[in-house]
C-alpha cells in the first residue's frame, strides 16, 4: 500500500522486518523508515503517522468459535520470522515465544495470502488486511479474552533529508493512512 503511493523517481523502496530496519537506521543507510514503536536512533526525527490495531484474522470459513488465547495455541498459526515486531507482539499477547506447529514466513504478504487461503490464523495490523476484511476474503477471529490492542506507526526521517522532501513524504504518508483507516 505504501510503496504504491510514495514511489517515484529517486525513491528506492525496500521492506524488511523491524530488527533489520532499526539496524539500517543505526548504520545511517536509510532516509525514511516506518516502525511500530518509538526507537531511540540518533539522526532521525520521529512523527506519529497513525494508530492501528493488532488483530487475528483467518479465512471466513476457518474462523473458530468460542476461542481463547490459550486455545489459540492449538490452532494453526501463521507467524512472522524472528526479528519481526509482529512476532514479538504475538508472543507477548499469547504468552509464547516458540511456535513449533506454526507456518513461518518472512513476508507479510505471503502470511496474508496463507490466511486468506485457509491455511491458519494470522496476527497482523488491521490496516494491512482492512480491504480483505471489507470484501469478505478475511474475517476477524474473536477471542473471549483478547480485545484488539493499539499499534502505532511512526515515520522516521533522517536529518540528512532536505526539509522540504521530508515534509512532502510525511504529508503523503499521512494521506495514505487517512484513506486506509
Amino acid at each position: 500500500m505504501i510503496a504504491a503511493d510514495v514511489a517515484g523517481p529517486g525513491i528506492r523502496y525496500q521492506a524488511q522486518n523491524t530488527q533489520q530496519t532499526v539496524a539500517l537506521m543505526k548504520a545511517q543507510q536509510l532516509d525514511f523508515a516506518i516502525l511500530p514503536f518509538r526507537a531511540a536512533v540518533s539522526g532521525f526525527d520521529c512523527l506519529l503517522l497513525t494508530q492501528d490495531q493488532w488483530v487475528f484474522v483467518a479465512a471466513p470459513q476457518q474462523v473458530p468459535a468460542d476461542l481463547t488465547l490459550a486455545a489459540l495455541l492449538n490452532q494453526t498459526l501463521i507467524v512472522r520470522e524472528p526479528g519481526s515486531e509482529t512476532r514479538v507482539v504475538l508472543g507477548q499477547t499469547i504468552g509464547a515465544t516458540v511456535f513449533s506447529d506454526a507456518i513461518e514466513t518472512n513476508s507479510p504478504l505471503d502470511a496474508i495470502r496463507l490466511a486468506e487461503n485457509g491455511q491458519g490464523i494470522y496476527f497482523t495490523a488491521r490496516s494491512s488486511v482492512q480491504a480483505l476484511l471489507d470484501n469478505g476474503k478475511l474475517a476477524l477471529v474473536t477471542l473471549r479474552d483478547y480485545q484488539p490492542t493499539a499499534r502505532p506507526l511512526y515515520l522516521y526521517v533522517s536529518a540528512g533529508v532536505p526539509r522540504a522532501l521530508g515534509e512532502k513524504m510525511k504529508q503523503r504518508l499521512i494521506a495514505v493512512f487517512a484513506t486506509s483507516n
